[in-house]
């Protein structure tokens, strides 16, 4: 296997670092703390939008231990079921929180 160089040439050194800085610039609103409640919040929600029983349970329990993505998620999602006029396809462990 061939010895790989990892160092920088001097005169590229200034132009690596400006690009390093340039690609945390474009994922900077991606990696805030708030970005990963967000993240969360949305897996949540995908997770008792697709009825995964268990998923939700543990979704719930986290939601009333005060979880603020977890809470996020199921106001989101037993909002968007009564919004949508599908209150009676609400998940019933979801349904008996209200």
């Amino acid at each position: 296997m061939p010895k790989r160089i990892t160092e920088v040439a001097p005169a590229d050194a200034d132009r690596v670092v400006e690009l390093v800085c340039l690609e945390i610039d474009n994922v900077a609103d991606r990696i805030t703390a708030e970005a990963s409640w967000e993240r969360l919040a949305e897996f949540f929600y995908q997770q008792m939008l697709h009825n995964k029983t268990l998923s939700t349970a543990t979704v719930l329990a986290w939601a009333e231990a005060g979880h603020p993505a977890a809470d996020r998620a199921v106001r989101r999602y037993a909002a968007e079921m009564i919004d949508t006029g599908r209150k009676a396809e609400l998940l019933l462990q979801v349904d008996a929180t209200l």
